[in-house]
Parts: structure tokens; C-alpha cells; sequence
């Protein structure tokens, strides 16, 4: 219960978040979405959903090889480089260190999670209609 109210005024906060967040630049996202596809295109990821909101990401997949820890770190790590590059950042981090992750456990749970993941931008007030986003999994450029 305690946590998940945690994670409910987590999401208020992110929703309440600057609109024009770093991930929202196009540079950045593309940088990010890139090392999605990199993960798809090399095995070791199976992505079911995502969407790249302007301060945090959402991403649902499956781990097809390798371990959780290490596809993540090394995602955050190839993307944060990125980012820093991109927005001249020095000596300063892109990511926060934790990330926050959940175990699917049935088909309907998967369900629920896709359209929430969709329609985290229509939430936060950012379009009316998520295949609007031009930051997710459902672009055909995405």
C-alpha cells in the first residue's frame, strides 16, 4: 500500500514535470530511441512498448539474452554520453543512478501496461491523442 502511493505521487510529480525536459529535444530522443533499436537489432531485448516522455522513460520488454542490470546500466550509460554531448553537460549526470522496474505477470497486467505507457502523454497534458507523441514505440520513424 505504502508503496503504492510512493508510486502514485511519483507519477503526479513526473506528469507535473517541464514540458520542454531534456529528453523532449529531438537530438536526445533519437539518441535514446536509437539504443532502444540497438537492444532490439542485437538480441537483447524483446520491446513490447515505449514511450520517451520529456523527463523519464517508460519501456516495456522482455529480456531475450544478458542480464537486467547490465542492459540497463549499459543503456543509460551509451545514452546519458549522449545526452551530455548533446546538451554540453560537464561533470554532471543525464540519469538518476536507480531505476524503477516491475514484473509483468499475466497477459491482462501486459495489457494494462501498454496502454498506460501510451497514454502517458495524453496525461501529462502534452497531446490529446498519444499517436500524436512523437516519442514512442507505435511511430513508424520510432
Amino acid at each position: 500500500m505504502l508503496q503504492t502511493r510512493k508510486f502514485q505521487e511519483m507519477e503526479r510529480w513526473l506528469d507535473r514535470a517541464d514540458p520542454e525536459g531534456h529528453l523532449s529535444k529531438p537530438d536526445v530522443a533519437d539518441a535514446v530511441t536509437e539504443a532502444i533499436h540497438h537492444r532490439i537489432f542485437t538480441g537483447v531485448w524483446r520491446v513490447i512498448e515505449y514511450v520517451i516522455m520529456p523527463t523519464h522513460l517508460h519501456l516495456l520488454f522482455e529480456m531475450e539474452s544478458g542480464s537486467l542490470k547490465e542492459s540497463l546500466e549499459s543503456l543509460k550509460q551509451r545514452t546519458g554520453r549522449a545526452a551530455a554531448r548533446i546538451l554540453g553537460f560537464r561533470n554532471r549526470r543525464f540519469w538518476q543512478k536507480e531505476w524503477f522496474d516491475h514484473w509483468v505477470r499475466s497477459p491482462e497486467e501486459c495489457e494494462g501496461i501498454v496502454d498506460y505507457i501510451r497514454q502517458n502523454p495524453v496525461k501529462a497534458g502534452l497531446v490529446d491523442d498519444y499517436q500524436k507523441w512523437p516519442y514512442g514505440s507505435w511511430r513508424k520513424d520510432g
